[in-house]
């Protein structure tokens, strides 16, 4: 059995950003989460202009000046690797200017630890680890890539915390914060501040200034002025010439009370500067408003301000008068700065100065011109929240708990979720259709029409019933019916105006432009388009097939694609492609009478993966339109699908002079299609587009990117009108709404929709209960001691409930706990009860801890609920049911996790694995226990057996004896430290065992007794090993594909893995290695590495994974690599194309 793994960052989460002018003369930024990296456009809102997955982990990324207009980025890799890259428009591509490496024998590869970068005008400095730090040039002839020691700055540097260049220098100038050794006789670690310069001709360091900074300062800023260092307590404000400190709490050396302070605490802060103005925005969502008062370089004053709560920020950058606020699992933002009280001249009083200046100067020298500015939203990038806990409410749909700026359930689902509003059983037809309130229902030679009010009834009328049917939709003030050699002309009572007889047999026909011109397709492929009254405006021969989109027409031509105008019935833009694969959409001229034109058609080029000969391999083509960007697919005879995007609507407006350019772009998923040529493969859907492929697929285009999703309905035909989708699914016909983008209830992703529900209380963990929801939530609640308030510091802690909702997430009820003790697990299950249905009753189980402090062992408490039928109130009708205590248990120590095991309760007690039975008489009965050699973090059941984490030792698999109740010991792993997740993967009669680390490792185990490796079952056989680098993951054994398991991780990026079969991941692990042998080289990262990854450095019987990303890159290959690959693998290159996309069911 083998291993496919995806790992896919469903939600525009950020990690981290930089702007600048990527494109020259235009405001961009660059984001990145993980291995992915997008570039957007910030004018207007946001627009992606450019994505890229790749094969290693992002740290870091900045940018640099290339000239006064243009800009470049540097991007910070694993194992302190450096790309300089540029964007260039004209081929939509990132160029690699240059590769830097440190030699790893300049420093010590076991203690990396990568944290930070920070780039001046030409060089740039990366804090590589605790000794070690890297010095790269950035421009020919500056120094080159080089390691140096923290100590060959000065001898007293130890643990350094942050760095930042500083202006104002004629030499690239570094104000580092470091931890000192502390003093003799005391256990204070201090913090000091160096500046010191560096040489780039001999690579050397002089140091400038050096000084001392407040306790636990975690990050120095500079803002343009001053430099800001800021610690959890306080912020020291520092120029060349003086320097100020402000306290913001009572814990901070310098708080009396003449100083102005905030309650605040400090901790993961985020800086934005403009002028003298500082925004800072705390770890918690807080965000504050430092305003520092200056007289001539010299600090009087500073006053601290709370502005408003907002988001988690991970990141903040600005260019020109744009500013970005990025977030890892809330709402990334992008404002503009609204600067004001500069024009006005108006006198602020400012508070907080230097008390030796206010006696220095008279009371009017208070009184002077403050900056200040405000931020405009002009863009949201949504996202659903940090993933806390999650429940399988159903197959393919899920909830998550969700925390961030507002507490709330996320309901996932890996489909479109539309809105039914009515739906009737009908006979089994091919196509549907409406005209003002008709339906029409065919199939091969039998139209019908229906009418639909209260019931659903056929209704008479002069339309054509023996015949087979086209089109028929509204055209003008009449309903028309397209059949193969005519079309009727009806009112609204379908009483017959006019027939009108076509000169050939029609294939295809189309209602465009709100009703006012009709357009067909006959045999001798001539496309002509009629007007309300069936006359004809336009004509063109030789049409391959045709689209329409905001009154303009697309056309496939022998010679190429040309755009036509309906209103003008006039051809305005003609294609061709360029050497690098892109089409070229240019104005159209007039043929001169004495020269013929020439007929440009498609050409092979290296980029180009179609291989289009002719513009006759297309059969298809379906152009969408998104706010500011235009979406072209085009299918081939093949049953291959390609899929360009202009990032302008120039090609839409009549009358341009200007270019357009569709840039060949890759899908997030592969697709293929089954279909005949003369087959609709298309079917446009408001804003998305559903691709009747081998797997259905949504495809939904937005500015933000392009969002594929899997179809549960089995569509034989689609009709969209007035904003709801008219489809034929399994004998019933459904009216549906269809959501949009902007929805604000939504939330689309790369393959899941979320739902927000908000709640009462921050969720941690959720629970799905016979159709109710059970939410495990806390709220902040201030510390008491002895039942009396502490007067010094505000400390506060949580205090969990737990809280039931109704099917419709409406509230009903809330079990509450003590101060202090925590909820850490919640299951509902079956357990064995006399009582019950077949001697079975279902319970809600809930894990808690109690928290007492460092010098006391925590202890546990297992509360065991049952949720019972009750008589609602009739005003509040879904109160049906409440939550009933039937025991709680104490424990010595923390319960983790709990599962059912043959009807009794599974509970993983740090030392002990515990098992319990519910007794309604006698409460919670302990039954048996394993105490040995192992400190569980996690447990997994499946039958008799269990699987258990050891945080020490790895996993240890164990068989319960039902008679007498006893736990032995089968197997156990190899050492594998801090594992914190198992869960089991059954398929067929396999079994695999998966468990993650906390570094976000995922290890896959089997029991094979057979295998000389196992020493007679006695060792679990390592199969797989999958390094994500998410840290410490949350996982679930039913997830949203079949035979898999989902993990997640708190930055909303989920990993799927799935099983296959040997002889599928032979064949999968050979294609894979083909394509990835064959990629090209992207920001200096070459996927052929993978190959050679440590992956493949273990024992024998570990299998690498199928990475499902790698094979979906084949079609992003060149035509000549595509065919190479397909010779090798003895696969025609249709065969490959359909292997990957029948993936997708994963």
């Amino acid at each position: 059995m083998g291993y496919l793994y995806s790992q896919e960052c469903v939600w525009n989460g950020v990690e981290g950003c930089c702007a600048g002018l990527f494109m020259p003369g235009v405001e961009c930024l660059v984001t990145y989460n993980r291995n992915t990296i997008k570039l957007w456009r910030c004018k207007g809102g946001l627009m992606i202009v450019k994505e890229h997955v790749l094969f290693e982990r992002i740290c870091r990324i900045e940018k640099y000046e290339i000239s006064d207009g243009h800009d470049g980025v540097v991007i910070l890799f694993d194992k302190a690797k450096i790309c300089v890259a540029i964007f260039e428009p004209c081929t939509n591509v990132f160029e690699t200017v240059s590769l830097k490496f440190f030699e790893r024998d300049e420093y010590d590869s076991k203690e990396e630890d990568i944290r930070n970068m920070h780039i001046a005008k030409d060089v740039g400095i990366v804090h590589i680890s605790k000794r070690y730090f890297g010095v790269f040039g950035l421009r020919q002839g500056v120094l080159n890539a080089k390691a140096f020691r923290f100590a060959d700055v000065d001898s007293k540097i130890r643990n350094p915390v942050d760095f930042v260049f500083i202006g104002n220098y004629s030499t690239p100038t570094v104000c580092l914060v470091y931890e000192s050794s502390p003093k003799k006789y005391t256990s204070i670690k201090n913090r000091n501040a160096i500046i010191f310069s560096i040489d780039l001709s001999t690579g050397g360091f002089h140091v400038v200034d050096e000084f001392d900074v407040p306790p636990k300062t975690f990050k120095v800023a500079y803002t343009g002025t001053a430099m800001l260092f800021i610690s959890h307590s306080s912020i020291m404000i520092r120029t060349p010439s003086s320097s100020y400190t402000l306290p913001v709490n009572r814990m901070s050396e310098c708080y009396g009370s003449d100083k102005v302070f905030e309650e605040a605490v400090l901790f993961d802060v985020s800086c934005f500067a403009k002028g003298s103005v500082c925004l800072l925005l705390n770890g918690n969502g807080d965000r504050y408003k430092l305003s520092i008062d200056m007289d001539m370089k010299r600090i009087i004053g500073a006053c601290l301000k709370f502005d408003g709560k907002d988001a988690t920020v991970s990141g903040v950058c600005s260019v020109n008068n744009f500013v970005f606020f990025g977030s890892m699992v809330d709402e990334s933002r992008l404002f503009v700065v609204d600067e004001h009280n500069k024009q006005d001249n108006e006198l602020i009083e400012t508070s907080g100065r230097d008390d030796e200046y206010a006696r220095l100067f008279s009371t009017e020298a208070n009184k002077r011109l403050k900056d200040d500015f405000a931020l405009e939203l002009i863009d949201v990038m949504p996202n659903v929240g940090g993933l806390n806990g999650m429940t399988m409410k159903s197959n393919g749909q899920a909830i998550f708990a969700v925390e961030g700026l507002q507490p709330c359930l996320c309901i996932v689902s890996g489909t479109i979720p539309f809105e039914i509003v009515k739906s009737v059983k009908v006979k089994k037809y091919r196509c549907c259709m409406k005209a003002m309130e008709y339906y029409m229902l065919s199939k091969e030679f039998e139209s019908k029409v229906f009418r639909w009010d209260d019931d659903f009834i056929q209704v008479d009328g002069e339309y054509e019933r023996r015949v087979i049917t086209i089109g028929f939709g509204c055209l003008g003030r009449n309903v028309a019916q397209v059949m193969t050699d005519s079309c009727l002309l009806m009112d609204g009572d379908l009483k017959l105006i006019r027939k009108f007889d076509f000169d050939e047999a029609i294939l295809e026909s189309k209602i465009v432009c709100g009703g006012m011109f009709l357009v067909t397709r006959d045999k001798s492929r001539k496309m002509v388009c009629y007007d309300e009254g069936m006359n004809v405006t336009m004509s063109v021969c030789e049409v391959t097939c045709f689209c329409d989109v905001g009154g303009v027409l697309f056309v496939v031509l022998d010679e190429g694609i040309s755009v036509f105008d309906l209103q003008t019935c006039r051809q305005y833009m003609v294609c061709k492609v360029r050497m690098d694969g892109a089409i070229q959409m240019t104005p159209y001229e007039e043929p001169k009478k004495d020269k013929q034109p020439k007929k440009s058609k498609y050409r092979n080029s290296h980029a180009d993966t179609v291989e289009l000969s002719c513009s006759s391999d297309i059969v298809e083509i379906h152009v969408s339109r998104t706010k500011r960007k235009v979406l072209m697919l085009l299918r081939t005879n093949r049953g291959e699908m390609i899929a360009y995007e202009a990032l302008d609507d120039e090609c839409l407006r009549y009358g341009t002079t200007q270019e357009a350019i569709f840039n060949r772009i890759m899908l997030p998923k592969c697709v293929f299609f089954k279909l005949d040529n003369d087959e609709k493969g298309f079917y446009g859907i408001g804003e998305m587009v559903f691709m009747k492929s081998t797997i259905n697929m949504f495809l939904l285009a937005t500015d933000k990117g392009y969002y594929m999703y899997r179809s549960k309905h089995s569509l034989n035909s689609i009709y969209i009108d007035a904003g709801q989708a008219i489809h034929l699914s399994r004998g019933h016909l459904v009216v549906m709404n269809v959501p949009k983008p902007e929805c604000e209830q939504y939330v689309f992703g790369n393959g899941y929709v979320g739902q927000k529900v908000p709640v009462m209380r921050t969720p941690k963990y959720v629970e799905n209960a016979r159709g109710y929801t059970v939410v495990a939530a806390c709220e902040e609640a201030e510390f008491l001691v002895d039942e009396e308030k502490d007067y010094g510091v505000p400390v506060t802690t949580f205090r969990f409930s737990i809280d039931l909702y109704s099917e419709k997430y409406e509230y009903i009820s809330t079990y509450g706990f003590d101060e202090n003790e925590h909820v850490f697990y919640v299951k509902y299950l079956t357990l064995d009860d006399r009582q019950g249905n077949h001697g079975k009753s279902q319970f809600l189980v809930v894990c808690t801890t109690m928290i007492e402090g460092e010098d006391k062992p925590a202890k546990g408490r297992l509360h065991v609920l049952e949720i019972i039928s009750v008589v609602p109130e009739p005003e509040n009708p879904f109160k049906d049911c409440k939550m009933k205590v039937l025991g709680i248990e104490k424990t010595k120590g923390s319960i983790v996790q709990c599962e059912e095991i043959r009807g009794k309760i599974a509970l993983c007690l740090g030392t002990k694995i515990m098992i319990y039975k519910v007794d309604r008489s006698k409460g919670i009965i302990p039954v048996g226990f394993y105490d040995l050699h192992i400190f569980t973090s996690s447990i997994s059941v499946v039958k008799n057996y269990i699987l258990a984490s050891d945080i020490y030792r790895g996993l240890s698999f164990f068989y319960l004896q039902s008679k007498p109740i006893r736990l032995h010991l089968i197997g156990s792993s190899g050492l594998l430290r801090n594992a914190v997740n198992t869960e089991f993967l059954a398929v067929n009669d396999e079994l695999s065992m998966q468990c993650s680390d906390d570094r976000g490792t995922i290890h896959i185990y089997t029991y094979s007794p057979n295998s000389i490796i196992s020493m007679d079952g006695t060792k679990l056989v390592k199969r797989a090993e999958i390094t994500t680098k998410l840290g410490r993951l949350s996982s679930n054994s039913v997830g949203f594909k079949k035979s898999g398991t989902l993990f997640y991780s708190r930055t909303n990026i989920l990993i799927h893995i799935c099983s296959i079969d040997e002889g599928e991941y032979s064949r999968l692990l050979e294609l894979q290695s083909l394509i990835l042998s064959r990629l090209p080289v992207l920001f200096g990262v070459n996927p052929r590495d993978y190959l050679s990854s440590d992956i493949h450095l273990h024992e024998l019987s570990l299998k690498g994974p199928i990475v499902h990303h790698a094979l979906s890159m084949f079609e992003f290959l060149d035509t000549g690599n595509q065919h190479e690959v397909s010779n090798l693998m003895n696969m025609s290159r249709t065969k490959v194309i359909e292997l990957i996309a029948s993936l997708n069911k994963f």
